[in-house]
């Protein structure tokens, strides 16, 4: 199977949950959370899971986001919170951006004073409500939750 996309594709990443969820990352502004995936890995017997019509097409939520660095700053990289229910990707005016994987609604942009580049590549604490988000300057920058 193949999901297609108008432009480069930068990255794709299974949701932790198990859902089957893949999210990805194209270079024409749009992060995807692709459902209807739950036949592609389901282990590898080849056969159509019950319930499901042969080639049965997944569909995306579309998430509309700035995805294009130019050439002296890495390609995002869309990943997941720990949970499913999120996604980090950095943002152009140096914040991570936690976007709800089930609306695609911005629910909160995270950044700092000491943030003077890009955080370009980010990830989610696996058991922790935290994230990373590195930059080009040689930092990461650690978000973690107030209790």
């Amino acid at each position: 199977r193949s999901l297609v996309h108008p432009k480069s594709c930068q990255a794709a990443q299974w949701a932790p949950d198990g859902s089957a969820r893949l999210l990805t990352t194209c270079y024409d502004n749009t992060l995807r959370v692709w459902s209807g995936m739950e036949g592609d890995v389901s282990g590898g017997s080849g056969e159509e899971p019950k319930g499901r019509k042969s080639g049965g097409k997944p569909e995306a939520l579309a998430i509309r986001h700035n995805t294009n660095t130019g050439r002296w700053i890495v390609p995002f990289r869309a990943v997941w919170t720990s949970g499913g229910d999120g996604i980090l990707v950095g943002s152009m005016n140096r914040q991570v951006h936690l976007i709800n994987a089930a609306t695609g609604k911005l629910a909160k942009g995270f950044g700092s004073d000491f943030m003077s580049a890009i955080p370009a590549r980010n990830a989610a604490h696996p058991t922790v409500c935290a994230f990373a988000g590195g930059t080009a300057s040689g930092r990461v920058h650690v978000f973690v939750a107030a209790e």
